[in-house]
């Protein structure tokens, strides 16, 4: 079938959207292997799948490129924008996504919020394997020790907090092993995290399910958050992400986050589908 499709982007982080009635028949898992291939796909990070429940709300299903389905900040607000711009939504969208009602909405300015569930370190929702919550704790992995915290925000992150962003030869190494390390049964994202000052953040980003990463809205909430808490303030905390910037706002860690970004439309069109369902084996799914 040729199926139309949407090519979306926030802060770098790339997705291909779906209207859920032209994809109602298809394994989504199997879709999303497909489609986010780069070199034979559309190409993205991930594919985010929406339904209209109502004029202004939606269930939306996001998944990784390696089939695994995920909580998203980011194709929160290009499910939001698609909504506002192509489906007749007002500035007002509500998002049932992954267990979660989640509100959005799209400023005059272009951008859009939405508030996000306080984060979680207790390591029955981040997921961990381990007895107390992981709040600077030390891990040696491939015979570095690192000093790491883990949080879910929606998604599993595990922040450490650096002078100086990593280079390639020790970004990709670190990054894969700590992903899925046995601490993590649902495997972890890795948020490489400089502090600029009290109120501004820079990332280096790798995603459990895609690897680097360009933008990444659970984990610049997820950094914001865990600072938050380390240094006994509230927000707003301008995160810089290698793709843009998102700014997270809060009381204090324990309430709910803010997030305000933009996204983006970067073209639509339609993909004449190639794979059948048992032509593709996946992992399990990850996420809360």
């Amino acid at each position: 079938m040729n199926v139309p499709f949407f090519k979306y982007q926030s802060i770098g982080n790339d997705f291909v959207l779906f209207e859920a009635e032209s994809v109602f028949d298809y394994d989504l898992p199997t879709l999303a292997i497909e489609a986010c291939e780069r070199k034979f796909g559309i190409g993205a990070d991930g594919m985010l799948v929406i339904d209209r429940l109502t004029p202004n709300r939606l269930e939306l299903k996001m998944y990784n490129g390696d089939g695994t389905e995920d909580f998203c900040g980011n194709g929160l607000r290009c499910s939001i924008q698609h909504a506002h711009s192509h489906m007749g939504a007002d500035s007002n969208v509500d998002v049932e996504h992954l267990g979660r009602l989640v509100k959005g909405f799209v400023h005059d300015t272009g951008s859009i919020s939405t508030v996000l569930p306080a984060a979680s370190f207790d390591p029955a929702d981040v997921p961990a394997d381990y007895s107390q919550e992981i709040f600077e704790q030390s891990l040696t992995v491939e015979g570095t020790e690192l000093h790491i915290t883990s949080v879910s925000t929606g998604s599993t992150h595990t922040i450490i907090f650096v002078k100086e962003l990593p280079d390639d030869d020790f970004f990709f190494p670190i990054s894969k092993a700590l992903e899925v390390h046995p601490l993590f049964p649902e495997r972890t994202s890795v948020i490489w995290t400089r502090v600029d000052s009290a109120r501004k953040l820079t990332l280096r980003i790798w995603e459990r399910g895609v690897g680097e990463t360009l933008g990444c809205g659970t984990g610049s909430t997820a950094a914001a958050v865990v600072t938050m808490r380390r240094d006994n303030h509230g927000g707003p905390i301008e995160v810089v992400n290698p793709g843009g910037t998102l700014i997270v706002e809060a009381e204090s860690w324990a309430k709910d986050m803010l997030v305000t970004g933009e996204a983006k439309l970067v073209y639509g069109g339609a993909k004449i589908l190639r794979l059948a369902p048992e032509q593709v084996t996946f992992p399990s799914p990850v996420g809360v």
